[in-house]
């Protein structure tokens, strides 16, 4: 079995002058301690991976940064990846955290782990690296995926064990001459469907205040007073918006800005970590908050109860796969197959009406609806079992109308 990483002694164990490590990187704190440590210990070869899901990705930053020590980098963009393989199932599974946030790291951490594996192998790097901490669940998830893709090399995050408080890793880089992080009071995640933040006062569930700069999508910068959209859906994919077809990603964009502008789409919630704990989680993704809504709306009018009822207990097990770090395992992927098999039929369009902080659903129109437009013609019907079913489809027709 290889050697997992736990702490910074490991890496003064383990890195050798003939050492290839690789470290992912986002341009964050926490990464650009770790590369910079890393620099101290006499290793010929430094790899930087950073991910391109979107998001806050300061390409320049990262870069000047690793050419500064010596570092090779390696921006690969898996977008379109994350896009079509993470978050398009993630609507029609509703993954949300037990019923509240919507998840977002849980997402993009198996993909990162996935792309390191795959640039590992390729280059020879013997060590694979993230910067998580025990308080995050992200320390499962990356370990988990590369365990789980039986990566040759040893990995982990030296974060684990070795708790630096923040102003400790800014202290010792300004020291040697990076002094960008002075303004860097909390840590962040993002990506194309979500932002997440954390550090300091926001990891007190008791005293919840969360400065207002900190929320970039949804600062209220709506000029109407409401508006009205319309998504449609076609096997469980969102592929237009207000009529109009719109390709996921940017369909994904346009809703952030949106609805988003009307100040909807913040989440506050507990979330449990490895030891039974749990830590807070403040995170901003309105187009999660609109698609989930609609696709649950919309679903509840193409499946019958017992489905939707299956599905719901299948969705909570899809969700704890994916937080506590099993992407790949055999559980989260039938539990997918299951849900995308009823996805299939989630086709129509649902509508709202958006007003600061408030939400209306206007209309649910399902492709093959199950659901009755007249109930007073319905209770008319003849129940002989051959007239009732085809007076069902006449009314089933004239929903339709």
């Amino acid at each position: 079995m290889n050697p997992i990483i736990h702490q910074l002694t490991d890496l003064d164990k383990y890195v050798t002058y003939n050492s290839k490590p690789l470290c992912l990187f986002s341009g964050g704190l926490d990464g650009s301690y770790l590369l910079y440590y890393l620099s101290k210990l006499n290793c010929s070869e430094i790899y930087a991976l950073t991910v391109d899901i979107g998001g806050d990705l300061d390409k320049k930053f990262v870069s000047e940064f690793c050419q500064k020590l010596g570092v090779h980098l390696l921006i690969v963009d898996k977008l379109i990846e994350f896009a079509s393989d993470f978050v398009v199932p993630a609507i029609a599974a509703q993954a949300c955290y037990l019923g509240g946030h919507p998840i977002s790291a849980s997402l993009s951490r198996p993909l990162m782990a996935k792309t390191a594996y795959e640039i590992a192998e390729k280059l020879q790097c013997n060590i694979v690296l993230h910067t998580s901490d025990r308080s995050q669940n992200s320390l499962r998830r990356f370990n988990g995926a590369l365990h789980s893709l039986g990566t040759s090399a040893c990995f982990g995050s030296p974060y684990e064990f070795s708790a630096i408080p923040r102003e400790k890793k800014r202290q010792i880089l300004n020291e040697a001459g990076f002094r960008m992080f002075d303004d860097r009071l909390y840590s962040s995640d993002s990506n194309f469907w979500g932002r997440e933040f954390e550090y300091g006062k926001l990891d007190d569930p008791e005293e919840i205040n969360v400065p207002e700069f900190l929320y970039k999508w949804t600062q209220k910068t709506c000029k109407e007073k409401n508006i009205n959209i319309s998504i449609d859906f076609s096997q469980g994919i969102p592929i237009k918006l207000n009529d109009a077809y719109v390709d996921f990603i940017p369909l994904v964009n346009k809703l952030n800005q949106l609805v988003g502008s009307y100040s909807l789409g913040r989440y506050i919630g507990l979330e449990e970590i490895g030891d039974g704990n749990k830590v807070q989680e403040v995170r901003e993704m309105p187009a999660a908050f609109i698609l989930f809504s609609a696709y649950r709306h919309l679903e509840s009018g193409c499946l019958s109860a017992e489905c939707i009822r299956e599905k719901m207990h299948l969705e909570q097990l899809w969700v704890r796969e994916a937080v506590e770090g099993r992407w790949y395992d055999p559980l989260r992927k039938a539990t997918n197959a299951f849900i995308q098999q009823l996805a299939q039929e989630v086709n129509g369009s649902v509508s709202y009406e958006l007003s600061e902080g408030q939400v209306k659903l206007t209309s649910i129109k399902a492709e093959k609806p199950l659901y009755i437009r007249d109930r007073s013609f319905y209770d008319t019907l003849d129940r002989s079992a051959d007239k009732f079913s085809q007076a069902l489809q006449q009314l089933y027709k004239k929903n339709c109308n």
